[in-house]
């Protein structure tokens, strides 16, 4: 999603209060420096032609715990008090953040407890659980509020999976489906003319995927996604 930079400021002060200035950022970023990794950035000059623009791959699939969440659930432990670390913590996910925070409590020694959905893939269940979080299983609901206009542009099953395959092919990195979302979004703009040739950032969010039954081998090799000449 992305939206005027007003109606994020609008959107971030009603939800979680006075966004984050740039101390704030550089006191988290010294704060977990030691216990993450600092992932690499990937160009392929093939993906840029397809886009019509430079784009920059953060792999933060590498990252501890196979997600980008690390870095905040880690920053979120280690900024408690011990009072209130000794309490433990918990959470309600689906995978990545339950895999992140249950790895940063174990890393501070304190107790994790997250809600999982029951059909939450079973190598994030594996991975929370190994962490050593205490897993409670509920069935799966969904609430999105959209509380102010914002662009959203959206993707077919096809278009991830297309994504997916493009990264395996061209950067040669594996990524969970969610993670191929941005790719499959960026070269939605792409056909749009959206891009303009700019840099644009594609987070890679998360490597947490089941090899058995990556989706693009399934379908014996999906079609990547292919951006029409302007």
């Amino acid at each position: 999603m992305a939206g005027a930079q007003g109606e994020r400021l609008v959107l971030g002060r009603d939800l979680v209060g006075q966004l984050p200035d740039i101390g704030d950022v550089q006191a988290a970023a010294a704060r977990i420096g030691s216990h993450v990794h600092r992932t690499p950035v990937l160009t392929s000059a093939s993906i840029d032609a397809l886009a019509g623009a430079r784009l920059h791959f953060k792999c933060e699939h590498l990252q501890r715990a196979g997600a980008f969440k690390y870095r905040g659930a880690t920053n979120a432990v280690l900024s408690l008090d011990d009072a209130t670390a000794a309490r433990g913590v918990a959470a309600h996910s689906s995978g990545n953040h339950a895999a992140a925070l249950a790895l940063a409590a174990a890393t501070r020694g304190i107790p994790c407890q997250v809600v999982m959905p029951a059909n939450a893939p079973a190598a994030k269940l594996e991975a929370t659980r190994a962490y050593g979080a205490s897993v409670v299983l509920c069935e799966r609901t969904l609430s999105i509020l959209l509380a102010h206009r914002v662009e959203v542009v959206t993707v077919t099953e096809e278009e991830i999976v297309g994504a997916m395959a493009l990264i395996f092919e061209r950067l040669k990195q594996v990524v969970e489906p969610s993670a191929a979302v941005a790719l499959a979004g960026a070269l939605v703009l792409a056909r749009r003319g959206a891009l303009d040739g700019g840099d644009v950032g594609v987070i890679l969010s998360g490597g947490n995927v089941d090899l058995a039954a990556l989706p693009f081998v399934a379908r014996d090799r999906a079609r990547p996604v292919e951006v029409p000449k302007r």
